[in-house]
């Protein structure tokens, strides 16, 4: 078995790992920025290094990405509808509370 091979075969975990990052960053971009945090991973917060502007927006659109890129990557609807459903929910639970 090739290297592509298992990146070809796990294809499905490795996007779905990649836009939860995606997301979990966006959502730490936003906390920072709510909670007026000085440091993330050693270095300043980004809103801090970019502005508020660029953070807000930049967090914003690492929600909204995923579903984006979802339109190119599932193409089956019942499969595609049953993601955007649970997407929802959780982003709404995340931001509830």
């Amino acid at each position: 078995m090739k290297d592509g091979d298992v990146i070809e075969k796990n294809g499905d975990i490795l996007y779905a790992c990649a836009l939860t990052e995606i997301i979990h960053n966006g959502s730490l971009m936003a906390d920072d920025l709510e909670d007026k945090s000085l440091m993330r991973r050693g270095k300043p917060c980004t809103y801090i290094r970019y502005g508020e502007d660029y953070a807000v927006n930049t967090s914003t659109l690492m929600y909204i990405a995923p579903i984006i890129k979802l339109d190119t990557y599932i193409k089956d609807a019942d499969k595609k509808q049953r993601f955007q459903d649970i997407y929802q929910e959780e982003m709404f639970n995340i931001h509830f509370g």
